[in-house]
């Protein structure tokens, strides 16, 4: 065994030209806790900002340094030194902007969902495509230190062929924090485990069907599903499992977040740190053993660096490694349309109570 053989590659990494000019359009929750925090430590050039909210804007140009507050999005379309839009509005509005970013000739790295249906989703990578212009989504759960552990460790072959991959998750969501989701008809698979899913396809490929049950609280806080249960069957013996409870009513030490993969050769298992207390969270965790090393022996290695907000880096260093070598990026705009085909077959297996398969979506 190599002195190394415990580096467990799950860092995400900057290619070596990273001065890519880039602004903002959303200043918000999402884009003030996690976006610019990152993007600031590794001193990423972020050139300027939109908001609708002018006020936004100009607190979060204040907040981050940022040189610059666009007026409008055409004057943000007219500046020559922006190179990559990082976009964080509302999936309803994502299509219409990413078509006029598009055509401006920006690239583009879109939140997550890329739309709220599938054929907004496929606009807005037809309209990159069309453009030559390369589209990224931020799916950066692939890059949290557990899941890009793990990664690691299935394309070193320590665990053999994956059989089970397991995430499960019970804590007490703040809905409250997002009161434009609690009113929405699609909740949870939606907006939280879309990241269980993509990290899924990321680990083991796309399934052949998902069945999934779920259901909103029972104190009618939300409207939408935030408790579910979906299972994933892939082709062989190969199955995975998500089950969240957001509503629990336990004091946060009895809260969890575990996920596990087990393989013909070994185990990984370990915490997804960033729900126990959310946004701060913990350090995600990790143990895992291998029989090509020793059947008694765990190894727990020590990780650095959490989901929220280390991993946000990940789609942004892909987006411009991309931009370089001319690979697609690892959470391509096509990629995403095969992780949104497993959302909506997800919302379709609730709502006829049976299994769906993701080509199913189109």
């Amino acid at each position: 065994m190599k002195e190394n053989a415990f580096e467990l590659n799950y860092k995400p990494r900057l290619p070596k030209k990273h001065d890519y000019g880039i602004a903002s359009v959303g200043c918000g929750g999402i884009t003030t806790a996690c976006h610019l925090p990152i993007y600031r430590k590794h001193k990423l050039n972020v050139v300027g900002c939109f908001d609708a909210k002018r006020e936004a804007a100009e607190k979060f140009a204040r907040e981050f340094e940022v040189p610059k507050v666009y007026a409008s999005l055409d004057e943000l379309l007219a500046d020559k030194k922006v190179q990559i839009v990082d976009v964080a509005v509302p999936a309803t509005e994502q299509v219409k902007i990413v078509e006029k970013l598009a055509a401006a000739g920006k690239h583009l790295l879109c939140q997550k969902p890329l739309a709220e249906n599938f054929a907004d989703a496929k606009k807005c990578v037809a309209a990159a495509k069309k453009a030559r212009v390369t589209l990224a989504v931020n799916q950066q759960m692939r890059w949290s230190p557990a899941i890009a552990a793990t990664k690691d460790l299935l394309e070193r072959g320590l665990l053999g062929q994956p059989t089970m991959g397991t995430i499960q998750i019970n804590t007490t969501t703040p809905w409250h924090l997002w009161g434009w989701l609690k009113v929405k008809k699609t909740i949870e698979v939606m907006y939280h485990s879309i990241h269980y899913l993509d990290s899924l396809r990321h680990l083991f490929g796309d399934p052949e069907r998902i069945f999934v049950s779920g259901t909103p609280p029972s104190d009618g806080s939300c409207v939408g599903e935030t408790r579910v249960i979906e299972v994933l069957e892939y082709k062989g013996p190969l199955r995975a499992l998500v089950h969240d409870e957001h509503h629990s009513i336990a004091n946060p030490d009895d809260w969890y977040g575990f996920y596990r993969v087990e393989g013909t050769e070994g185990i990984v298992k370990g915490k997804l740190g960033w729900l126990y207390g959310y946004p701060v969270g913990l350090s995600d965790n990790v143990s895992f053993m291998s029989r090509k090393l020793r059947t008694d022996w765990w190894v727990t290695p020590t990780l650095e660096g959490k989901w929220f907000p280390d991993a946000f880096l990940g789609p942004m260093a892909s987006l411009m490694e991309s931009l370089q070598t001319g690979k697609p990026p690892v959470t391509s705009g096509e990629d995403n349309l095969r992780t949104l085909q497993l959302v909506f077959a997800a919302y379709k297996s609730m709502e006829e109570h049976r299994a769906v398969a993701p080509r199913e979506i189109v």
